[in-house]
């Protein structure tokens, strides 16, 4: 579990910059718990990359897509009045190899060499610089490494398994059998189920604005940082804020980078066959632009409000989206013809979408640690966790602690 960088008197106003959600969720605990906050948004709405796009013909996400939550979740979400959907049990997940989209399957030569390579053979030394793909290779195979591993990580991080760094994702004194378990199963944690809204994410963000009305300041431009401050934005703006109050810190949030992300849904006529009782594909061999396609209908039918389908295609890309993704459907994946009947897309595109969990980043939140820290910190999902879940975790452990 990933905490703050920095420190904060919490027996003083705090003081949040930045009204994302990592900015709403700590606000959120903070006036729960019974402190005294203040929360700075530049932009006039709220929720940061959390939006719902509202259609001729259905609604598309613009970031996250549903909230992996267990009953802990849960009870704060009804705390803010919250009603939820579950998505649909048992759906699988796809792959796009060779141009072809067809379930996971792991060869049975596969099977035998992953079960003599946990027996004989013993994980390779861990340094800072040690990609997941440098890590897992040796032990999967080449097969699994090129297929199977990058399914694993790219729905989550939009990044292949050679760009990761090994020490950002995991705590290197786990047993190796242990990783093995997060790879096989990185979304079956036990008790957590995925789960959305009746009008989409946005209503999470809208439920957080208005619990915290009276401490939220939208269309904030503050000069400098007030006493008592927690940044809650992106590792780029945190720096610019940090520039003349602390350069060194704004040094290396610098060296934080950022993966080019859009989220674009089609609203069409036609099903795409290979989505029936799917969750989604992804494109681990990530030819072309699209990182792969979410079954939004399929995993929430109850959002469904007419006879068409909805998929919303990841991108590695944030200009020229539709060409592009016309491009790939037609010559990658097959799929050309869902363009040609009626249909409607929605998009958006992030050029900062998620941080890159790389070196340098591991590097930069090691060094940022070791400054010294007073009445100020940062929080966001490039420190070290880069999900909803553990983001809320985080707000919840750091307040409540």
């Amino acid at each position: 579990m990933f905490s703050p960088i920095g420190s904060l008197d919490l027996k003083k106003t705090i003081h949040i910059i930045g009204a994302g959600y990592s900015g709403l969720i700590l606000g959120y605990f903070l006036k729960k718990n019974g402190y005294q906050v203040k929360i700075f948004e530049r932009e006039k709405k709220v929720g940061g990359k959390i939006q719902t796009l509202q259609g001729a013909l259905g609604r598309a996400e613009t970031g996250a897509h549903a909230f992996f939550a267990n009953d802990e979740i849960i009870q704060e979400f009804q705390h803010l009045g919250l009603d939820h959907l579950k998505a649909q049990k048992r759906l699988s997940k796809k792959i796009l190899l060779d141009g072809k989209i067809n379930a996971i399957a792991i060869p049975k030569r596969e099977i035998f060499r992953l079960i003599w390579n946990i027996v004989f053979k013993r994980p390779p030394h861990i340094t800072n610089e040690t990609s997941v793909d440098q890590f897992f290779r040796p032990l999967l195979g080449d097969f699994m490494a090129d297929n199977i591993l990058p399914a694993a990580f790219l729905g989550i991080y939009a990044l292949s398994p050679t760009e990761l760094n090994f020490k950002s994702l995991f705590d290197t004194r786990r047993q190796y059998s242990s990783y093995l378990q997060f790879l096989f199963q990185v979304r079956r944690k036990k008790g957590f189920h995925s789960i959305s809204f009746p009008q989409g994410m946005n209503q999470l963000i809208i439920a957080l604005r208005d619990y915290l009305a009276d401490e939220l300041i939208t269309d904030s431009h503050l000069t400098s940082v007030p006493s008592n401050s927690i940044i809650c934005t992106d590792a780029i703006d945190a720096a610019k804020i940090l520039e003349d109050s602390k350069p060194e810190a704004s040094s290396l949030l610098k060296g934080i980078t950022y993966q080019r992300l859009s989220s674009v849904t089609v609203l069409s006529q036609h099903e795409i066959s290979e989505m029936k009782s799917a969750f989604g594909i992804l494109n681990p061999t990530i030819n072309g632009s699209i990182l792969g396609v979410i079954n939004n209908y399929g995993i929430f039918p109850a959002q469904q409000r007419n006879s068409h389908f909805s998929y919303t295609f990841v991108m590695r890309e944030d200009k020229e989206l539709i060409a592009k993704l016309q491009h790939d459907l037609k010559n990658i994946w097959g799929l050309g013809h869902l363009m040609e009947v009626k249909h409607e897309i929605l998009y958006h595109p992030w050029t900062r979408g998620i941080p890159h969990y790389n070196h340098a980043r591991l590097h930069a939140i090691d060094q940022l640690k070791q400054l010294a820290w007073h009445e100020l910190a940062l929080f966001g999902n490039y420190i070290g966790g880069i999900s909803l879940r553990e983001i809320f975790f985080a707000a919840k452990r750091f307040v409540e602690r």
